[in-house]
Formats: C-alpha cells, sequence, structure tokens
C-alpha cells in the first residue's frame, strides 16, 4: 500500500536521508571541473514506474553555491542523466528531479553556480510524483502561485509525499506533513497511470478547504453527475500512459471529526476517485447490500452504489528516493553540510509546552582530516563544538542552527534550519532516551557560562524529566558536572530525593575509580553545604569507606558516634554502621545488640503505623510509579493493620517480620538479575534500614555482595563477607556466601596461598555438604 511510502515528517526526513554516512576511500574523480560540491546520492527507494525517476532534496542553509545552484549528475563512471531543478529557497533546500540509472545504486550530484535554473517542464522525460510543496498561508493562491518552479519564498518546504493508502491522489488533514499548524496551502505535483484508456470519470471529493485540480494542465470543473460516492467530478478523456496531476488545496481550520472518530483517524481534506471504461458494477459496489427491501428507496439487485471506486495502488505515480550519503568540497575544502534530526519529544502530563531533543550532525567523512566543527545556537554566542552535537528545543517552533566547518584558514559556514516536531513514541524506560537526554543536557549546561541557567526557558519541566533519568550507573558525567559547576541550581530545581540520588550516583562512580577519590569528592562536597543532614550522610559515606576500604576502625568510630544522636535515617544508619564495625571485628553479640535495637524501634513504628491506618516502610524507594507505591502501601497495611472483627486471627509480629523478609529478599534478588541498579539498590537500603538483623540470620549479606561485586566493586562488600563466614555457623546461605566470598579474593587479586587455604578450609568445612564439590573442583582446576 502506498502508506508505507510516505516519509516522515520533513525535519525528520532530512536528517533521516542524510544520517547514513558514506565512508569514503579514494576521493572519486572529479567529473564537473566547474562545480564546487560533490554529493554522493544512495538511490534508496525504486520508482514506481522508471520514467517517474528520482526526487532528491539538498540541504542549503548557504552552503549551495549561491544566488543560483545549478546541478549536474552523472553515474560514478561520468556518464550524465538528465536532471531538473524544481524548487528552490536557502532554508529548504534544492529540490531536484533527475532520470534513473540503468543499474547504479548511486550516483554523483555536482552543485556550481549558475545564472539561472534548468527547471523541469512537461514533455522532458521525466514524470515526478508524488511531491508536496506546502507554506503557511491560507488563500488557494498561495497554492497556485507554488506551481511556478524554481526560487520560491522562504516559508515553502517541500518533500516526498506518497498520498491515502486508499487514495494516491490525497491531500491530508490539518497540520502539513513537517507539524506545522493551520492554515496550510499545499501544492501536489503527481501523476496518474492510465492502464484502461477512454472516457475516464475522474470524483472530486473536498472534505475541508478551498481546491483546484489541473489534469495535464486542464482544469477539473465540478460537476454533479449523481448523488452517489464519486458523483461529483468531470470526466477526461485519456490516452494509455502517464497523465500530469496538479492540485492546489488550502485548510484554515480543524476539521469537524464524526462521533467515534478519533482526530488522528479523520483522513484527508480531499481526494480524487476513478471510473475507467472498463470499471466493472462490482467494483462499483453492485454486491453489496442495500438496507430496505420496500418503497421508492428500494433498489434492483446488482445496483451500483457508486458513481467511481477508489484508485488502485498501480494507477498511483512515485519517484524514487535518493539520499545523500556523503559530501566533499572541491580540492579538499571543508563543507559546512548539518543535518538536523528530532529524535525524541518530551510532554509529560501538566507540562506547557513539549521539549524536543535533536540531534545534529555534521556530514564529515570527506571532510579533510583535522576539520573543526561549531554550531552557534543563538545570536549570544552559545555554541558547542565536535561533528556530533544533542540539543533541546522547544516543540512547535521553526528552529535555526549555524555550523562552521574549519580547517586552518578555510572556512565554511551553513545554517540548518528546521521546525521542532516529532512524533517518535518516547518513554523514560528506554535507556537510549534517557541517554540522549542526558547527553543533551551536558552539552547545553557546558556550553555556557555556569551563572547561567540553559534551561531557563523550559522552567521546571525540564526538571522533572530530568529527574525520571537520574539512575545509579546512568549519567555520571551530568552528575558530575552538576554537583562540581550548578550545586545550588541542581538542588533547588531537583529538590531532596534526586538531589541525594546525583550524589549517590557521583560517590558510586567515584568508589569504583579507587575509595581514596571518593574520599576527596566527599570532602569537597561537604564544603559546599552547611546543613546538617545532607553533612551527616556525607559523614555516614565517609565511615563506609575507611571502614569497608581501610580498616580504620577508630576512626569510623569517632565518625559515626555523634551521628548516632541525629534523628531519623541517619542516626539509625550510623548505629548500623556501629553494629558493622563490631561484627567485623569478630564480636557477634554486640552486632546483635546493636541490629536489634533498630529493629526494635522500626517494629515498634510499624506497630504504631498499623494502628493508625499505616503500614511498613520497606521498599519505599522501589516504587517506579505513585500508583506502584499505593499498592504497596495498601498491602502492607493490610498485613499489618490490628483486627477489627473478633473472630479474625491477629498477625504476630514474627510471622510479619518473617513475611517481609523474605519479600525484601525476593525484591532484591530479582531486581539485582536484571541489573536494575537503582531500584536494587533501593531494595537494599530499605532491606538493611527495617531489618538489619537479616545480616545475622538471612540472606541479606549474600545479595548486598551479589549487588557489589555485579557492579565491579568487590572491595565494598569483602570485609562483611569475610565476617559472615568467620563469626556464624553453617546456616542455610553459608555455602553461597563462602563461594562468592571465594570469587570476591579472586578478584581483588589477594595472595594465592590465602585464597587456596581458603578453599581448602570451606572444603572441609562443608564435609558432607553437596558444596564441598564446587571447592574441591576450585582447588583441582586451578591451583
Amino acid at each position: 500500500m502506498t502508506l508505507l511510502r510516505a516519509w516522515p515528517p520533513a525535519a525528520i526526513r532530512v536528517g533521516v536521508s542524510l544520517l547514513f554516512l558514506f565512508t569514503a576511500g579514494v576521493r572519486a574523480e572529479w567529473h564537473v571541473p566547474d562545480a564546487t560540491l560533490r554529493y554522493k546520492v544512495e538511490l534508496s527507494e525504486h520508482p514506481s514506474h522508471r520514467e517517474a525517476g528520482y526526487f532528491l532534496h539538498l540541504p542549503d542553509g548557504g552552503a549551495l553555491p549561491a544566488p543560483i545552484p545549478v546541478t549536474t549528475v552523472v553515474t560514478e563512471s561520468g556518464k550524465p542523466l538528465k536532471s531538473f531543478a524544481l524548487w528552490h529557497n536557502v532554508l529548504s533546500g534544492l529540490g531536484i528531479v533527475f532520470e534513473a540509472p540503468s543499474r547504479e545504486e548511486t550516483v554523483l550530484v555536482y552543485v556550481g553556480r549558475g545564472s539561472r535554473f534548468n527547471t523541469w517542464k512537461p514533455g522532458s522525460g521525466i514524470y515526478p510524483s508524488g511531491l508536496m510543496c506546502m507554506r503557511q498561508k491560507g488563500a488557494i493562491q498561495a497554492a497556485a502561485a507554488m506551481r511556478a518552479l524554481g526560487s520560491v519564498g522562504p516559508d515553502v518546504h517541500f518533500q516526498s509525499y506518497s498520498g491515502h493508502p486508499m487514495a494516491p491522489i490525497s491531500i491530508p488533514s490539518g497540520g502539513d506533513l513537517t507539524g506545522r499548524p493551520l492554515p496550510i496551502a499545499y501544492y501536489l505535483l503527481t501523476h496518474l497511470n492510465i492502464t484502461d484508456p477512454g472516457r475516464v470519470w475522474l470524483g472530486l471529493h473536498v472534505m475541508n478547504g478551498a481546491c483546484e485540480v489541473l489534469v495535464d494542465g486542464k482544469p477539473l470543473t465540478p460537476q454533479r453527475k449523481s448523488k452517489k460516492f464519486g458523483g461529483v467530478g468531470q470526466a477526461f478523456q485519456l490516452k494509455k500512459g502517464l497523465h500530469r496531476v496538479e492540485v492546489m488545496q488550502t485548510v484554515v481550520s480543524e476539521p469537524k471529526v464524526p462521533p467515534g472518530m478519533r482526530r488522528n483517524q479523520q483522513g484527508s481534506s480531499m481526494f480524487l476517485t476513478i471510473r475507467t471504461p472498463n470499471t466493472t458494477d462490482a467494483e462499483l459496489g453492485a454486491n453489496v447490500p442495500v438496507p430496505g427491501s420496500k418503497g421508492p428507496d428500494k433498489k434492483p439487485a446488482g445496483f451500483a452504489q457508486m458513481d467511481t471506486r477508489t484508485m488502485h495502488h498501480d494507477e498511483g505515480v512515485y519517484s524514487g528516493r535518493a539520499k545523500v550519503v556523503s559530501v566533499a568540497g572541491k580540492q579538499d575544502t571543508p563543507v559546512a553540510a548539518p543535518v538536523a534530526e528530532p529524535l525524541y519529544v518530551f510532554w509529560l502530563p501538566g507540562q506547557a509546552k513539549p521539549i524536543v531533543l535533536c540531534k545534529l550532525t555534521a556530514m564529515s567523512d570527506e571532510n579533510p582530516e583535522g576539520t573543526q566543527y561549531t554550531w552557534q545556537f543563538d545570536k549570544k554566542g552559545t555554541s558547542a563544538t565536535g561533528a556530533t552535537v544533542y540539543w533541546l528545543f522547544e516543540g512547535r517552533q521553526e528552529q535555526s542552527v549555524m555550523l562552521t566547518a574549519t580547517l586552518d584558514k578555510k572556512r565554511s559556514v551553513s545554517q540548518c534550519g528546521f521546525y521542532s516536531y516529532c512524533m517518535t513514541e518516547t518513554s523514560l524506560d528506554d535507556e537510549k532516551v534517557r541517554d540522549a537526554l542526558r547527553q543533551a543536557s551536558l552539552t547545553m549546561f557546558t556550553a555556557v557560562n555556569k551563572t547561567i541557567d540553559p534551561m531557563k526557558e523550559f522552567g521546571d519541566d525540564y526538571w522533572r524529566i530530568l529527574t525520571q533519568c537520574i539512575a545509579i550507573g546512568e549519567g555520571v558525567e551530568l552528575a558530575d558536572h552538576l554537583l562540581s559547576e550548578r550545586w545550588n541550581l541542581a538542588k533547588t530545581k531537583l529538590g531532596p530525593g534526586p538531589f541525594n540520588l546525583l550524589k549517590e550516583i557521583r560517590l558510586d562512580e567515584a568508589r569504583l575509580k579507587g575509595p581514596k577519590e571518593a574520599l576527596a569528592l566527599i570532602k569537597e562536597m561537604s564544603s559546599r553545604t552547611s546543613a546538617i543532614g545532607e553533612k551527616g550522610q556525607l559523614t555516614l559515606a565517609e565511615a563506609e569507606i575507611r571502614m569497608f576500604y581501610f580498616g580504620e576502625s577508630n576512626t569510623v568510630a569517632k565518625l559515626l558516634v555523634p551521628l548516632t544522636r541525629q534523628q531519623g535515617d541517619v542516626g539509625e544508619m550510623a548505629k548500623i554502621r556501629l553494629g558493622d564495625l563490631v561484627f567485623i571485628h569478630g564480636d557477634l553479640n554486640r552486632a546483635t545488640e546493636r541490629y536489634a535495637d533498630v529493629q526494635n524501634r522500626v517494629r515498634l513504628a510499624r506497630n504504631r503505623a498499623g494502628s493508625s491506618g499505616g503500614g511498613s516502610t520497606f521498599g519505599s524507594g522501589l516504587a517506579r510509579s505513585s500508583a506502584e507505591l499505593k499498592a504497596q502501601r495498601e498491602a502492607r497495611r493490610t498485613l499489618s493493620a490490628p483486627s477489627t472483627r473478633r473472630d479474625e486471627p491477629r498477625v504476630d509480629n514474627w510471622k510479619l517480620t518473617a513475611f517481609l523478609g523474605v519479600s525484601a529478599s525476593e525484591t532484591a534478588r530479582s531486581l539485582i538479575d536484571q541489573e536494575y541498579w537503582q531500584e536494587a539498590r533501593g531494595a537494599l537500603q530499605a532491606w538493611e534500614r527495617e531489618f538489619p538483623l537479616d545480616k545475622l540470620s538471612s540472606d541479606y549479606v549474600l545479595q548486598e555482595a551479589r549487588y557489589y561485586m555485579k557492579r565491579g566493586d568487590a572491595g565494598r562488600v569483602r570485609k562483611m563477607l569475610g565476617a559472615y563466614c568467620s563469626n556464624l555457623d553453617n546456616t542455610s546461605y553459608m555455602a553461597d556466601t563462602a563461594w562468592l566470598l571465594l570469587a570476591c579474593m579472586a578478584e581483588l587479586k589477594e595472595p594465592r596461598k590465602e585464597i587456596f587455604d581458603f578453599a581448602r578450609e570451606m572444603e572441609k568445612r562443608f564435609e558432607f555438604h553437596p558444596a564441598a564439590g564446587r571447592f574441591r573442583d576450585y582447588i583441582q582446576f586451578r591451583e
């Protein structure tokens, strides 16, 4: 069906058509001496009829020779191909049509400076078809003016268009193909393939706006033949072959949408139907049952319901599509050839305006080595460098970006104009989308002085979107920039939760590079804040690093004891860390006391919350939406709320604790296995905070170790794994924990003798356990 041939909006099409870059090896022969540019063009989609040739759009923006760019098309072997100009302006570029080569899949298009366009004319031997010109005007005269080929106004843009799948010759309803809003004037240049010559009736259907149609240059004057479908139109005597059809259409307002039909189903503003000499009654609906069988409306059997039928696909004519894959300047001069490709659109509920993420690419493959690229975004000098840049734009706006390509003293400048419109389905659950947003954000933040907020025009909408793109293991460079250069802005705009997460991301990455770097980062962060809560969190992080990585017990105790006097999570986590400290040193009794002290307070708080309709706080970091969080709370409220009926037994606290502990374990295990690092980190933190005793009686230490080792941070859990295996008897999790400790020691490249001594110890310890075989095999095959 022809719908499959329809291209996306022009701004997207330009980017797609230029995105697949050709890697040039040896520079090809320069066939046209007077030309200053050479484009290598790939024939991406063949024409429906060879006579329709290929349509090509060449971006301009000042890159093409002024004032009149003249093209010469040849095969790679140098054989000339007929080519003609269609429309040109500096902003939209140059549209040309050229004849189809015999077998080649690529051609070369040379562009030089001329005195006049070699415009296409009927009878030239090429039949350009399925080409649409558009401009934001409401008068039919504006549509008719686009019939004049050559230079057109700056508001005219054009692209291939294959019509509706049920109507090859049609005009879309609503705004234009690039997303620009009404009013819109259209000019469609296409051809009709007649295989059944003779008297042909063309039915004209106009649903919205004004319309004029020319067939082989002759106007279609609507006449009412009947009240049937397609009964309004005109008959033409048409020979076999291709016939030119031109449509001028204006749409000034949104059409009324019939009840039960969505706006995106409303179809076309106009379309043509056809009746050829040998069209059958069956094609005109003769076999369709007619409602009613009595009265004056009774119809005889076989009665044709329509005067015309929809056009067949092969009655439409479509020029082939071609795309530029590389561009070269004469004598190794750099060429600024920008491509704007809107990738994603961000529009959350309540957001005032959409934000469109654009990928800006400089076609660079055939530019000389060492060419530098600079993108300028406004008159203030906001700029970014690189052959590829991601940037955010306000949606549904005319945009303009300037690209400069520089090599030594040679310089080329080109303007890239486009409309920031995108229909790509965008989900923040997609890692590629989140990564692109962070890349664009980092580019924009680093492009301006740190006293300037480049996201100001987006208001709080941008920061709402960014909060959903912050996660452990993602966006480290952006987190680093915001914390080092824009601390106050990020803290104010993001809010406490996302801002703390930003710090966790940066600290997480610093630990992977080395604990000394992490300590330096903590010191830097601490100097930027005077808030007691923030300083407490950073001190707690410092204590963890000194305990788990350096074993500085005395220093850790001095850091943690003052924190235990604070209210809230910081104080409670400090008490848990003091429990870890004595556990690492082998004092199981004191560790149990400290863990139990914290867990009892959690239990009392849970009971109080249950009596007032609240619930456990476990897993609050797991909810990915308010609906999930609500469901979690409701589930826990049901479990922990006291019975209000005498015949309902009360759930004992130990049963509830056991249930929630198992739930915590399964949740953490599942998230780690799926590598949902942010959610897994939240699950572990919530589990440890509510059930610290699970470090001794459950698989918390095992799951925590799995998380950090998968993250490449074996040093973080080495001491806790060692303490677990040394201080506890053979629990049901001991074999797996010991095996993971062995892997941890190997990853940390501990002395070979110590690793094998531990393996032998575990083999002996699990002598009558199936796990002994794993340690035995390890010793046998690796010693």
